[in-house]
C-alpha cells in the first residue's frame, strides 16, 4: 500500500476533531430499551420476527428472566402473543410456541 492509501485508511478511522459529536460506536446504546425484538427459528424452517414493549426499561436481570420463562413456555409448547406499542410499529403477533426450534432475542432502542 502506497503512503496516500495507508494515510488514507488510517484517517477515514480516526476522530474528526472539531465537527462536533462523532457517530456513535456500533451496539452502544445511551438509553435503556423498553422494547425487545424475538426471532423465532421454526420446526418447518421458517422464521417468524416479533416485537414487543414492556412497561419498564428493560434491564439484564429482566431479559434473562424473560428469556427463561420463554424458554419453559416453549418447552411447554403454549401459545404467546407478542405487542408492540402504537406509537411505534402497532405489530401484534401471535406464536404457537410448540412450532418453535429456537429463538433469538435483542433489545431494541
Amino acid at each position: 500500500m502506497d503512503d496516500i492509501a495507508h494515510i488514507r485508511a488510517e484517517g477515514a478511522a480516526a476522530p474528526r476533531a472539531g465537527l462536533g459529536i462523532g457517530r456513535q460506536a456500533f451496539g452502544i446504546s445511551r438509553d435503556h430499551s423498553k422494547r425487545l425484538e424475538l426471532t423465532f427459528v421454526l420446526k418447518n424452517g421458517g422464521s417468524i420476527t416479533a416485537v414487543t414493549e414492556f412497561d419498564d426499561a428493560l434491564s439484564a436481570e429482566s431479559l434473562a428472566a424473560f428469556a427463561e420463562q420463554l424458554t419453559a413456555d416453549v418447552a411447554a409448547g403454549k401459545a404467546r402473543s407478542f405487542t408492540d406499542g402504537w406509537a411505534t410499529s402497532g405489530q401484534h403477533v401471535w406464536v404457537n410456541l410448540g412450532d418453535v426450534a429456537a429463538f433469538s432475542l435483542r433489545p431494541l432502542k
